[in-house]
């Protein structure tokens, strides 16, 4: 898909213990302001782009190992963002992502 990028864990996130499927949409969730940021996929025009909280949606169960995150952050002049983003698998999507960023020069 289109602006869609992939994840794909290849360890465990907690050695030992079988990962739930929502870790693992967790984590690609919380790539929206990285991956959604002014810029990308050239050099970075700022040093960090922190999210400040993360809220994830999803309406059923993840499907496979992959995890599609399609970024649609919404910036403002003064560096603040709505980052969010459709979460999808092999069947299309089945989630989304927000959180409030910013960008620190």
């Amino acid at each position: 898909s289109q602006g869609v990028f992939w994840f794909k864990w290849k360890v465990p996130l907690i050695e030992h213990a079988d990962s739930h499927w929502f870790d693992r949409i967790l984590i690609a969730a919380d790539w929206t302001p990285g991956i959604g940021r002014p810029g990308f996929p050239g050099p970075a025009p700022i040093t960090a782009w922190p999210n400040n909280n993360l809220s994830v949606h999803v309406d059923r169960t993840h499907v496979g190992d992959w995890v599609g995150i399609r970024p649609k952050g919404r910036w403002r002049p003064d560096g603040r963002a709505l980052a969010h983003s459709e979460l999808l698998d092999k069947h299309g999507v089945f989630g989304f992502s927000v959180s409030s960023s910013t960008l620190v020069e």
